[in-house]
């Protein structure tokens, strides 16, 4: 099935306009705490995997 470029174009956008209300209620609720923890070792971890395969 071919779609216009716009027609994606149209569809994405309407999909970020839904969606807003969810980012804002993670958003509130992320930095409604004392403080926020990130962890990317995992993040590191597969960006080691990566390179051991290329």
């Amino acid at each position: 099935m071919d779609l216009d470029v716009s027609t994606l174009a149209d569809w994405v956008g309407a999909s970020a306009v839904t969606l807003m209300p969810l980012v804002d209620a993670i958003r509130s609720h992320v930095f409604a705490a004392e403080r926020i923890h990130g962890d990317d070792s995992v993040l590191q971890e597969h960006t080691e995997r990566m390179i051991e395969i290329i």
